[in-house]
């Protein structure tokens, strides 16, 4: 319909950007599975680290998907918030664009004001199908979308944000404050219904607008479990149980550096499992293969969680060690914990530890290896908000040459705290250089 003509091109982009998204989530659900499996037929004593990383990968790729493609339907809708098709008010148009909203002079600043993901997909379901004439509901009453926000059953009220559910699973391995962070049991039992109610929403919501716009909609994926051998609750089989995590939780508390240092080698490691992939793929299958692909996206975000969650747990210390009496913090050291960018909060967080328990001096890292984490933080967020689908590919040579510098700037994080930079370190070097004689 000529009505509908500049958006079939939105449309179609919004399809192309879900079918690239749902590619990763797939492929993680299916590295899920066969881990799973090979469990199953392991020996009782075999690690279980395989299991839980794959978890943990495929929770990030599933909000992934839901935050890209919810970001991308917000933007379209917020830009084009004059329409008189949507009718929405200045301050809705602020909560689409992830802005604040100037009350006195009824405008939309340029102040970041972020909303939680349900938030976020609320807003991009119904508003979006709205630029085409349709009144699309979500279905938030299924046990899937309580799963995700943690509504408490028969009560119909959701529990303290970030708190729990599958969104609160997601904020604990985003910033790790404990041994269980590393191990949810949420999300082993709800990711696969939850990633169930997501695609069949959005294949329906896409398959209404291209109705709309009198166009026959392309294959939608709406059967993601299809074909695999998966239980998702039988992941509790193969992490501790809730009493023993408890356990682990009061050990975590306790005066042990031990348990600060398997936590951040816990990290370490999963962010080294990452760059094998990389490293093995990209040499049996080359760059451009969607695989490859996968792995390199997986590289940017675990390099970013490691700077996060060691960050946190540093802080976490800080705190505690103040609790005992065994430091005590400035005000000024306690603000620069908690105040300013990204990478303020980090070399503050270093500098800190380092001054209390360390080397005393400003924490420092080669100016390259700085740049390279700053590049991955922007890949990362490029990921988080696509505008296309390139924005979901990274197939030049130097995207391997900022994987290595990353994996050096975190090598001069572990000497401050003084972990075994050199065993670990090593590790880090070899998979670096492995990365680099590719290019």
């Amino acid at each position: 319909m000529a009505k509908y003509s500049k958006l079939r091109r939105n449309l179609l982009d919004l399809t192309a950007l879900n079918s690239a998204l749902s590619f990763d989530t797939r492929l993680a659900l299916l590295r899920v599975s066969q881990s799973y499996r090979e469990q199953m037929e392991a020996d009782e004593t075999t690690d279980h680290f395989e299991v839980s990383y794959w978890h943990r990968v495929f929770v990030r790729c599933f909000f992934a998907h839901m935050e890209g493609l919810s970001y991308f339907m917000r933007r379209t809708a917020g830009q084009a918030g004059n329409s008189k098709r949507l009718g929405i008010t200045t301050k809705q148009r602020a909560d689409l664009l992830e802005r604040r909203y100037d009350r006195d002079r009824d405008r939309v600043t340029d102040i970041l004001d972020t909303n939680t993901v349900p938030e976020n997909l609320k807003l991009a379901f119904r508003y979006y199908p709205r630029l085409f004439d349709i009144n699309f509901t979500l279905n938030t009453n299924s046990p899937s979308w309580n799963a995700l926000v943690a509504i408490e059953p028969n009560s119909g009220v959701a529990t303290k944000p970030g708190n729990r559910g599958l969104v609160g699973a997601r904020n604990r391995m985003t910033h790790t404050g404990r041994f269980e962070d590393f191990y949810s049991i949420e999300a082993a039992q709800t990711l696969t219904p939850c990633l169930v109610w997501f695609l069949r929403s959005t294949a329906e919501m896409l398959r209404e607008c291209y109705q709309q716009v009198g166009v026959d909609p392309p294959e939608l994926d709406d059967h993601p479990t299809e074909g695999l051998e998966f239980n998702a609750s039988a992941f509790k089989e193969f992490s501790t149980t809730r009493e023993e995590m408890d356990r682990e939780t009061v050990k975590w508390q306790s005066r042990s550096f031990l348990a600060f240092q398997t936590a951040i080698r816990l990290l370490w490691r999963e962010l080294n499992r990452a760059i094998e992939d990389t490293n093995l793929l990209l040499k049996h299958r080359g760059l451009d293969d969607p695989t490859t692909q996968f792995a390199v996206k997986n590289s940017y975000r675990i390099i970013i969680v490691y700077a996060e969650g060691s960050a946190d747990l540093l802080r976490r210390y800080l705190a505690q060690a103040q609790e005992r009496n065994e430091i005590t913090l400035t005000e000024a050291e306690e603000r620069s914990l908690e105040s300013g960018q990204f990478f303020d909060r980090i070399v503050a967080t270093y500098t800190v530890f380092s001054a209390k328990f360390g080397q005393e001096k400003a924490f420092s890292a080669d100016p390259n290896h700085w740049q390279a984490v700053r590049t991955v933080l922007g890949y990362r967020n490029r990921l988080t908000h696509p505008l296309r689908v390139r924005d979901l590919t990274f197939n030049r040579p130097s995207t391997f040459r900022v994987i290595a510098n990353s994996l050096g700037w975190l090598v001069d994080t572990l000497q401050v705290i003084h972990l075994d930079a050199d065993l670990i370190g090593d590790q880090g070097r070899r998979s670096g250089s492995s990365i680099t004689s590719k290019e």
